[in-house]
């Protein structure tokens, strides 16, 4: 009953439909910023990975979307006018393609196996993405996301990390969907086993799909000694605790900063 998503441009066009029907008294209690009915999302996603050398990877893919108009809880006169606007079933194909590199990473072997380390310099990922636009699937769009992320060691197991980002979506269908992959990657990186940095926990899903674009900052202080790790009593159950400052800008929050703390247990 979940992954439920909609499309900002897919609104802006019904309501411009709607005004063109019904006069403006007619649509006074029809509200200009409502939550517009969604599309239930079901999708599949194949992709292959290839590491030519140590610090770069370049995955390929293929992703499927079909995504179907949920119209529980709509009222009957909405329901009648969405089902001659928009289509009840949209389906979506996209051959997908993304660069990784990290210089100067160092590693061991385990086997035949090099598995990475660390290094020095920051990591750096291109993601690009194109939706075909063809009889059988509408929605036609290119997406181009760009990140840099770094970790820098401090004395004592501490870290500071950092991540800047974007993205932007262009030559869009009137079918097509925002829908990012590095912008929803939620942790610095990709090796953490928690979620507690990079992520905004209280900005709306739906604004995600509100901008063909965003620029993206993600600030965290890790340290194994911070606040409640001093209190006695509470040492053996906090390993690590987190300071965090996120921004974010996009075209319906021309700014958004979200500061946050966690921890970590064993």
């Amino acid at each position: 009953s979940g992954n439920n998503t909609y499309s900002r441009q897919q609104a802006d066009y019904f309501r411009q439909q709607l005004k063109l029907i019904h006069t403006e008294s007619e649509l006074i209690n029809f509200p200009e910023k409502d939550i517009f009915p969604n599309y239930r999302d079901f999708y599949s996603k194949l992709y292959f990975s290839f590491q030519p050398k140590v610090g770069l990877r370049l995955t390929t893919g293929l992703n499927f979307h079909c995504r179907c108009l949920v119209l529980h809880d709509v009222q009957p006169w909405m329901k009648e006018q969405l089902l001659v606007h928009l289509s009840r079933s949209l389906y979506s194909f996209a051959p997908h393609l993304r660069l990784e590199w990290t210089p100067g990473l160092y590693y061991y072997r385990y086997g035949e196996r090099k598995i990475p380390l660390y290094s020095k310099w920051p990591t750096f990922r291109l993601d690009y993405e194109r939706g075909l636009h063809t009889k059988n699937f509408q929605s036609g769009y290119e997406r181009y996301e760009a990140d840099v992320q770094y970790a820098h060691r401090l004395y004592a197991l501490r870290t500071l990390f950092f991540r800047i980002g974007c993205g932007f979506f262009l030559n869009k269908s009137k079918q097509s969907f925002i829908d990012y992959d590095l912008f929803r990657d939620e942790n610095i990186l990709s090796d953490w086993a928690d979620e507690m940095s990079g992520r905004f926990y209280l900005l709306g899903n739906h604004w995600y799909n509100e901008s063909p674009y965003y620029v993206k900052t993600s600030i965290a202080y890790e340290s194994p000694m911070l606040l409640f790790s001093r209190l006695p009593g509470l040492t053996r159950y906090i390993e690590k605790e987190r300071i965090y400052l996120n921004f974010v800008t996009l075209r319906s929050l021309s700014a958004y900063c979200e500061l946050g703390y966690g921890i970590a247990t064993p």
